[in-house]
Protein backbone atom coordinates (compact mmCIF):
# COMPACT_ATOMS: atom_id res chain seq x y z
CA UNK A 1 0.00 0.00 0.00
CA UNK A 2 1.45 3.48 -1.04
CA UNK A 3 0.85 6.30 1.20
CA UNK A 4 1.51 9.84 0.73
CA UNK A 5 2.02 11.39 3.93
CA UNK A 6 2.07 15.75 3.79
CA UNK A 7 3.26 17.66 6.19
CA UNK A 8 0.29 19.53 7.80
CA UNK A 9 -2.36 16.65 6.53
CA UNK A 10 -5.16 15.48 8.67
CA UNK A 11 -4.32 13.66 11.95
CA UNK A 12 -5.03 9.40 10.40
CA UNK A 13 -5.05 5.99 12.38
CA UNK A 14 -3.64 3.54 10.84
CA UNK A 15 -4.07 -0.63 11.37
CA UNK A 16 -3.34 -4.01 10.80
CA UNK A 17 -4.30 -7.35 11.87
CA UNK A 18 -2.16 -10.08 11.44
CA UNK A 19 -2.72 -13.49 13.10
CA UNK A 20 -1.30 -14.03 16.79
CA UNK A 21 0.04 -17.25 15.87
CA UNK A 22 3.88 -16.16 15.18
CA UNK A 23 3.32 -12.56 15.65
CA UNK A 24 5.69 -9.90 15.87
CA UNK A 25 5.00 -6.37 16.66
CA UNK A 26 5.21 -4.60 13.32
CA UNK A 27 7.14 -0.93 13.36
CA UNK A 28 5.44 1.81 12.65
CA UNK A 29 6.87 2.35 9.11
CA UNK A 30 5.21 -0.94 8.47
CA UNK A 31 1.98 -0.33 9.96
CA UNK A 32 1.57 2.84 7.50
CA UNK A 33 2.53 0.59 4.78
CA UNK A 34 0.01 -2.11 5.53
CA UNK A 35 2.43 -4.86 6.25
CA UNK A 36 3.04 -7.34 9.27
CA UNK A 37 5.98 -7.53 11.74
CA UNK A 38 7.08 -9.89 9.48
CA UNK A 39 7.47 -7.59 6.20
CA UNK A 40 3.99 -9.48 4.46
CA UNK A 41 1.15 -8.39 3.60
CA UNK A 42 -1.22 -7.85 6.78
CA UNK A 43 -4.50 -9.87 6.70
CA UNK A 44 -6.62 -6.54 7.12
CA UNK A 45 -4.95 -3.03 6.92
CA UNK A 46 -6.71 0.52 6.93
CA UNK A 47 -6.87 3.84 7.95
CA UNK A 48 -9.40 6.74 8.35
CA UNK A 49 -9.47 10.13 10.01
CA UNK A 50 -8.54 10.39 13.37
CA UNK A 51 -10.99 11.23 16.21
CA UNK A 52 -10.38 13.81 18.95
CA UNK A 53 -8.77 12.72 22.20
CA UNK A 54 -12.96 12.85 23.91
CA UNK A 55 -13.75 10.17 21.32
CA UNK A 56 -13.62 7.39 23.23
CA UNK A 57 -13.73 4.30 22.97
CA UNK A 58 -13.87 4.80 19.19
CA UNK A 59 -15.15 1.99 16.72
CA UNK A 60 -13.28 2.23 12.93
CA UNK A 61 -16.28 2.76 10.47
CA UNK A 62 -14.58 0.04 8.31
CA UNK A 63 -15.52 -3.53 8.86
CA UNK A 64 -12.18 -6.09 9.28
CA UNK A 65 -12.92 -8.01 6.55
CA UNK A 66 -10.70 -11.40 5.24
CA UNK A 67 -10.35 -13.19 8.45
CA UNK A 68 -11.39 -16.55 8.96
CA UNK A 69 -13.43 -17.86 11.55
CA UNK A 70 -11.99 -19.45 14.97
CA UNK A 71 -9.13 -17.56 14.10
CA UNK A 72 -6.67 -15.95 17.04
CA UNK A 73 -5.11 -12.19 15.56
CA UNK A 74 -4.11 -9.36 16.96
CA UNK A 75 -4.41 -5.44 15.79
CA UNK A 76 -1.46 -3.03 15.61
CA UNK A 77 -2.11 0.83 15.43
CA UNK A 78 -0.31 4.28 15.10
CA UNK A 79 -1.32 7.83 14.91
CA UNK A 80 0.39 10.11 12.01
CA UNK A 81 -0.19 13.57 10.72
CA UNK A 82 2.56 13.44 8.28
CA UNK A 83 4.90 14.96 10.51
CA UNK A 84 4.53 13.78 13.61
CA UNK A 85 4.31 9.40 13.96
CA UNK A 86 2.61 8.20 17.36
CA UNK A 87 4.21 5.09 18.97
CA UNK A 88 3.18 1.62 18.32
CA UNK A 89 0.22 -0.05 20.10
CA UNK A 90 -0.23 -3.82 20.07
CA UNK A 91 -3.78 -5.42 21.29
CA UNK A 92 -4.16 -8.53 23.22
CA UNK A 93 -4.92 -11.61 21.15
CA UNK A 94 -8.71 -12.08 20.13
CA UNK A 95 -10.17 -15.10 18.29
CA UNK A 96 -13.53 -14.66 16.01
CA UNK A 97 -16.19 -16.38 16.66
CA UNK A 98 -18.30 -16.74 13.81
CA UNK A 99 -18.37 -17.39 9.93
CA UNK A 100 -20.92 -14.95 7.81
CA UNK A 101 -22.14 -16.05 4.74
CA UNK A 102 -24.91 -14.37 3.13
CA UNK A 103 -26.18 -16.29 0.06
CA UNK A 104 -26.15 -20.04 0.19
CA UNK A 105 -23.86 -22.47 2.09
CA UNK A 106 -22.95 -26.18 0.39
CA UNK A 107 -20.83 -28.09 2.61
CA UNK A 108 -20.22 -31.78 1.10
CA UNK A 109 -18.25 -34.83 2.53
CA UNK A 110 -17.57 -37.95 1.06
CA UNK A 111 -14.78 -39.51 3.08
CA UNK A 112 -14.30 -40.72 6.81
CA UNK A 113 -14.35 -37.14 8.19
CA UNK A 114 -14.71 -35.92 11.42
CA UNK A 115 -17.36 -32.77 11.01
CA UNK A 116 -18.90 -31.08 8.08
CA UNK A 117 -19.70 -27.84 9.87
CA UNK A 118 -18.01 -26.67 13.08
CA UNK A 119 -18.01 -23.80 15.29
CA UNK A 120 -20.42 -20.69 15.36
CA UNK A 121 -21.71 -19.92 11.69
CA UNK A 122 -24.48 -17.52 10.83
CA UNK A 123 -25.92 -18.19 6.99
CA UNK A 124 -28.09 -15.47 5.39
CA UNK A 125 -29.61 -17.55 3.16
CA UNK A 126 -29.67 -21.75 2.57
CA UNK A 127 -27.66 -24.03 4.07
CA UNK A 128 -27.02 -27.61 2.75
CA UNK A 129 -24.52 -29.84 4.92
CA UNK A 130 -24.49 -33.55 3.60
CA UNK A 131 -22.26 -36.64 4.95
CA UNK A 132 -22.10 -39.58 2.90
CA UNK A 133 -18.83 -41.64 4.80
CA UNK A 134 -18.77 -42.40 8.16
CA UNK A 135 -18.61 -39.05 9.28
CA UNK A 136 -19.03 -37.48 12.73
CA UNK A 137 -21.40 -35.07 12.78
CA UNK A 138 -23.09 -32.95 9.39
CA UNK A 139 -23.26 -29.64 11.89
CA UNK A 140 -22.01 -28.83 15.03
CA UNK A 141 -21.76 -26.32 17.50
CA UNK A 142 -23.43 -22.90 17.72
CA UNK A 143 -25.19 -22.14 14.14
CA UNK A 144 -27.55 -19.53 13.52
CA UNK A 145 -29.30 -19.91 9.54
CA UNK A 146 -32.00 -17.04 8.21
CA UNK A 147 -32.98 -19.37 5.52
CA UNK A 148 -33.58 -23.06 5.12
CA UNK A 149 -31.47 -25.77 6.71
CA UNK A 150 -30.88 -29.17 4.85
CA UNK A 151 -28.65 -31.62 6.46
CA UNK A 152 -28.27 -34.96 5.19
CA UNK A 153 -26.28 -38.03 6.38
CA UNK A 154 -26.36 -41.46 4.38
CA UNK A 155 -22.97 -43.51 6.16
CA UNK A 156 -22.91 -44.70 9.11
CA UNK A 157 -22.63 -41.46 11.06
CA UNK A 158 -22.91 -39.81 14.60
CA UNK A 159 -25.21 -36.57 14.51
CA UNK A 160 -26.89 -34.90 12.01
CA UNK A 161 -27.38 -31.79 13.83
CA UNK A 162 -26.16 -30.95 17.40
CA UNK A 163 -25.10 -27.57 19.50
CA UNK A 164 -27.21 -25.04 19.51
CA UNK A 165 -29.02 -24.37 16.20
CA UNK A 166 -31.09 -21.18 15.33
CA UNK A 167 -33.35 -21.89 12.40
CA UNK A 168 -35.14 -18.78 10.75
CA UNK A 169 -37.13 -20.74 8.37
CA UNK A 170 -37.11 -24.77 7.45
CA UNK A 171 -34.51 -27.35 8.83
CA UNK A 172 -34.99 -30.68 7.19
CA UNK A 173 -32.63 -33.37 8.57
CA UNK A 174 -32.45 -37.12 7.45
CA UNK A 175 -30.01 -39.91 8.42
CA UNK A 176 -30.17 -43.20 6.07
CA UNK A 177 -27.78 -45.42 7.73
CA UNK A 178 -27.36 -46.28 11.62
CA UNK A 179 -26.47 -43.21 12.89
CA UNK A 180 -26.93 -42.02 17.15
CA UNK A 181 -29.25 -39.29 16.79
CA UNK A 182 -30.66 -36.77 13.95
CA UNK A 183 -30.80 -33.41 16.34
CA UNK A 184 -29.38 -33.18 19.17
CA UNK A 185 -28.54 -30.41 21.81
CA UNK A 186 -30.25 -26.67 21.75
CA UNK A 187 -32.45 -26.36 18.47
CA UNK A 188 -34.90 -23.36 18.15
CA UNK A 189 -36.79 -23.37 14.76
CA UNK A 190 -38.96 -20.47 13.22
CA UNK A 191 -40.96 -22.54 10.64
CA UNK A 192 -41.29 -26.48 10.21
CA UNK A 193 -38.74 -28.94 11.20
CA UNK A 194 -38.86 -32.32 9.16
CA UNK A 195 -36.72 -35.31 11.11
CA UNK A 196 -36.07 -38.87 9.54
CA UNK A 197 -34.39 -41.82 9.84
CA UNK A 198 -35.03 -45.04 8.10
CA UNK A 199 -32.39 -47.11 9.94
CA UNK A 200 -31.63 -48.48 13.51
CA UNK A 201 -30.98 -45.53 14.78
CA UNK A 202 -31.65 -44.44 18.79
CA UNK A 203 -33.39 -40.82 18.78
CA UNK A 204 -34.89 -38.57 15.55
CA UNK A 205 -34.99 -35.64 17.66
CA UNK A 206 -33.52 -35.38 21.54
CA UNK A 207 -32.43 -32.57 23.71
CA UNK A 208 -34.25 -29.36 24.49
CA UNK A 209 -35.65 -28.07 21.30
CA UNK A 210 -38.22 -25.27 20.33
CA UNK A 211 -40.34 -25.19 17.06
CA UNK A 212 -42.65 -22.14 15.91
CA UNK A 213 -44.34 -24.06 13.68
CA UNK A 214 -44.47 -27.61 12.70
CA UNK A 215 -42.55 -30.61 14.10
CA UNK A 216 -43.08 -33.72 11.62
CA UNK A 217 -40.92 -36.70 12.94
CA UNK A 218 -40.79 -39.61 11.73
CA UNK A 219 -38.74 -43.35 12.27
CA UNK A 220 -38.98 -46.57 10.43
CA UNK A 221 -36.09 -49.00 11.22
CA UNK A 222 -35.67 -50.19 15.20
CA UNK A 223 -35.25 -47.12 16.71
CA UNK A 224 -35.39 -46.12 20.59
CA UNK A 225 -37.61 -42.84 20.50
CA UNK A 226 -38.89 -40.26 17.79
CA UNK A 227 -38.57 -37.32 20.24
CA UNK A 228 -36.99 -37.69 23.82
CA UNK A 229 -35.92 -34.44 25.93
CA UNK A 230 -37.71 -31.11 25.88
CA UNK A 231 -39.55 -30.35 23.23
CA UNK A 232 -41.65 -27.26 22.37
CA UNK A 233 -44.03 -26.99 19.26
CA UNK A 234 -46.04 -24.07 18.55
CA UNK A 235 -48.16 -25.44 15.31
CA UNK A 236 -48.32 -29.04 15.31
CA UNK A 237 -46.48 -32.02 16.20
CA UNK A 238 -46.77 -34.79 14.01
CA UNK A 239 -44.42 -38.02 14.92
CA UNK A 240 -44.98 -41.60 13.86
CA UNK A 241 -42.84 -44.67 13.91
CA UNK A 242 -43.40 -48.01 11.75
CA UNK A 243 -40.72 -50.48 13.35
CA UNK A 244 -39.92 -52.03 16.83
CA UNK A 245 -39.39 -49.13 18.79
CA UNK A 246 -39.77 -47.97 22.13
CA UNK A 247 -41.64 -44.51 22.51
CA UNK A 248 -42.91 -42.32 20.36
CA UNK A 249 -42.26 -39.06 22.84
CA UNK A 250 -40.53 -40.47 25.38
CA UNK A 251 -38.65 -40.23 29.28
CA UNK A 252 -39.49 -37.38 31.58
CA UNK A 253 -39.77 -35.43 29.36
CA UNK A 254 -41.97 -31.98 28.72
CA UNK A 255 -43.89 -31.90 25.60
CA UNK A 256 -45.56 -28.59 25.33
CA UNK A 257 -47.61 -27.87 21.97
CA UNK A 258 -50.15 -24.96 21.34
CA UNK A 259 -51.80 -26.65 18.51
CA UNK A 260 -52.25 -30.57 18.42
CA UNK A 261 -50.66 -33.55 18.72
CA UNK A 262 -51.01 -36.64 16.53
CA UNK A 263 -48.86 -39.85 17.67
CA UNK A 264 -49.07 -43.15 15.62
CA UNK A 265 -47.55 -46.18 16.51
CA UNK A 266 -47.65 -49.27 14.12
CA UNK A 267 -44.95 -51.21 15.15
CA UNK A 268 -44.47 -53.55 18.80
CA UNK A 269 -43.82 -50.44 20.86
CA UNK A 270 -43.85 -49.61 24.08
CA UNK A 271 -46.03 -46.55 24.18
CA UNK A 272 -47.22 -43.93 21.89
CA UNK A 273 -46.92 -41.02 24.66
CA UNK A 274 -45.26 -40.81 27.81
CA UNK A 275 -43.43 -38.73 30.78
CA UNK A 276 -45.54 -35.22 31.38
CA UNK A 277 -47.41 -33.21 28.37
CA UNK A 278 -48.95 -30.11 28.18
CA UNK A 279 -51.57 -29.95 24.58
CA UNK A 280 -53.37 -26.88 24.08
CA UNK A 281 -55.60 -28.14 21.63
CA UNK A 282 -56.36 -31.49 20.42
CA UNK A 283 -54.08 -34.81 21.11
CA UNK A 284 -54.81 -37.74 19.43
CA UNK A 285 -52.88 -41.34 20.59
CA UNK A 286 -52.93 -44.47 18.03
CA UNK A 287 -51.50 -47.70 18.31
CA UNK A 288 -51.88 -50.51 15.85
CA UNK A 289 -49.57 -53.16 17.15
CA UNK A 290 -48.78 -55.09 20.35
CA UNK A 291 -48.12 -52.01 22.79
CA UNK A 292 -47.78 -51.36 26.34
CA UNK A 293 -50.17 -48.07 26.23
CA UNK A 294 -51.51 -45.29 24.22
CA UNK A 295 -50.82 -42.34 26.85
CA UNK A 296 -48.80 -42.87 29.98
CA UNK A 297 -48.06 -40.03 32.58
CA UNK A 298 -49.28 -36.84 33.46
CA UNK A 299 -51.41 -34.83 30.45
CA UNK A 300 -53.12 -31.82 31.02
CA UNK A 301 -55.33 -31.79 27.51
CA UNK A 302 -57.16 -28.09 26.63
CA UNK A 303 -58.92 -29.24 24.16
CA UNK A 304 -60.12 -33.33 23.27
CA UNK A 305 -58.26 -36.41 23.82
CA UNK A 306 -58.65 -39.35 21.60
CA UNK A 307 -56.02 -42.47 22.49
CA UNK A 308 -57.37 -45.79 20.35
CA UNK A 309 -55.30 -49.24 20.32
CA UNK A 310 -56.27 -52.14 18.16
CA UNK A 311 -53.99 -54.63 19.12
CA UNK A 312 -53.14 -56.17 22.43
CA UNK A 313 -52.37 -53.86 24.43
CA UNK A 314 -52.88 -53.06 28.47
CA UNK A 315 -54.09 -49.99 28.20
CA UNK A 316 -55.41 -46.68 26.17
CA UNK A 317 -54.72 -44.80 29.36
CA UNK A 318 -51.93 -45.29 32.45
CA UNK A 319 -51.60 -43.00 35.48
CA UNK A 320 -52.87 -39.72 35.96
CA UNK A 321 -54.55 -36.93 33.58
CA UNK A 322 -55.57 -33.69 34.53
CA UNK A 323 -59.05 -32.52 35.82
CA UNK A 324 -60.72 -31.26 31.82
CA UNK A 325 -61.09 -27.75 31.29
CA UNK A 326 -64.26 -26.34 32.00
CA UNK A 327 -65.88 -26.09 28.72
CA UNK A 328 -63.46 -28.00 26.86
CA UNK A 329 -64.37 -30.98 24.36
CA UNK A 330 -64.80 -33.92 25.86
CA UNK A 331 -62.13 -36.90 26.15
CA UNK A 332 -62.90 -40.42 24.58
CA UNK A 333 -60.85 -43.66 25.33
CA UNK A 334 -61.36 -46.37 23.07
CA UNK A 335 -60.04 -49.50 23.01
CA UNK A 336 -60.62 -52.71 20.61
CA UNK A 337 -58.12 -54.99 21.47
CA UNK A 338 -59.40 -58.87 20.42
CA UNK A 339 -60.30 -61.18 23.08
CA UNK A 340 -60.07 -59.32 26.42
CA UNK A 341 -62.18 -56.94 28.40
CA UNK A 342 -60.52 -53.69 28.49
CA UNK A 343 -59.78 -52.50 32.00
CA UNK A 344 -58.56 -49.45 34.44
CA UNK A 345 -55.59 -49.93 36.12
CA UNK A 346 -56.80 -47.69 38.58
CA UNK A 347 -59.64 -49.23 39.64
CA UNK A 348 -59.44 -52.75 37.41
CA UNK A 349 -63.31 -51.73 36.35
CA UNK A 350 -64.26 -51.05 32.68
CA UNK A 351 -63.04 -47.35 31.44
CA UNK A 352 -65.44 -44.67 31.66
CA UNK A 353 -65.87 -41.27 29.86
CA UNK A 354 -62.93 -39.23 31.79
CA UNK A 355 -65.26 -35.93 31.71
Amino acid sequence: MLLLLLAGSTPRLYAVIAPAAGWLDPTAEQILAGQSGAGAQATWYGNEESPTETQKPYTFVRLATGLAGGTSYRIALVWSDGVVTSNVVVSDPFTTTSSGVVGALLVTESGVDSVVLLGQVTVSGAISAADVGSDTAALSGSNSINGTLAATESGGDTVAATGAVLVQGAAAVAELNGDAATVSGGVAVAGAISVSEAASDTAALSGSNSIAGALAAAESGADAAAAPGRVFVTGTLITSEAGADTALVNGSSTITTVGNVSAVETGGDTAALTGAALVAGLLAATEGGTDTGAVAGQILVRGSLDATEFGSDIAAILSALAPPVPGAPRRRVNESAPGRRPANLATGRRPANLC
